[in-house]
């Protein structure tokens, strides 16, 4: 989990590349990143986490109905 909030507040240069390094380094080893303090409120984070769910609701029912098995 890497904290976001150096890269979004702070001034200095080094803090900012040191965060970048982080989560640079978070893709190439693990594939992911998982940001905290990040500056999005939790309502449009779940608001968000909903949608994509209704989207692959909807997009394997599409599937069912236009995909041959």
């Amino acid at each position: 989990m890497i904290d976001f909030q150096n890269f979004r507040n702070s001034g200095n240069e080094s803090e900012k590349k040191a965060t970048a390094r982080e989560v640079v380094a978070a893709f190439k080893e693990v594939g992911f990143v998982y940001l905290r303090n990040y500056g999005i409120s939790e309502d449009t984070v779940q608001n968000a986490f909903m949608k994509v769910c209704l989207v692959f609701e909807h997009a394997a029912s599409m599937m069912l109905i236009y995909c041959v098995f």
